[in-house]
């Protein structure tokens, strides 16, 4: 399913109260890159959402990494209920600050 949201462009599977994944790409890329995962995964919610500057999200400019990393948490707070574990694959988020917060219960990683 590919759902608009308030800002960035994200593709969406699976069921909101499963585990989710969150899947960022690289510079030059869009969250298509992760279609095939996104229909192999099932028992998950899964979310990849086109960064500013990228795919469907290409209308929203890219700021910096932070601002980047605050619109991924925004993301991610609006579309992942509480007290879910939430996982993030992308090297993005290994190289780039990102925030962390106890009371969404996520912190991006990278892998």
């Amino acid at each position: 399913m590919n759902a608009p949201s308030a800002a960035l462009h994200v593709r969406e599977s699976g069921q909101p109260e499963s585990p989710a994944i969150v899947f960022l790409h690289a510079t030059g890329a869009s969250g298509g890159m992760w279609e095939q995962h996104l229909q192999r995964l099932g028992g998950y919610h899964c979310l990849a959402p086109d960064l500013p500057g990228h795919g469907r999200s290409n209308h929203l400019p890219w700021r910096s990494r932070i601002d980047t990393a605050k619109q991924v948490a925004r993301l991610i707070q609006r579309r992942i209920p509480p007290g879910v574990p939430t996982w993030s694959a992308s090297r993005w988020t290994a190289r780039w600050p990102t925030p962390c917060s106890p009371d969404i219960g996520t912190c991006l990683i990278g892998w």
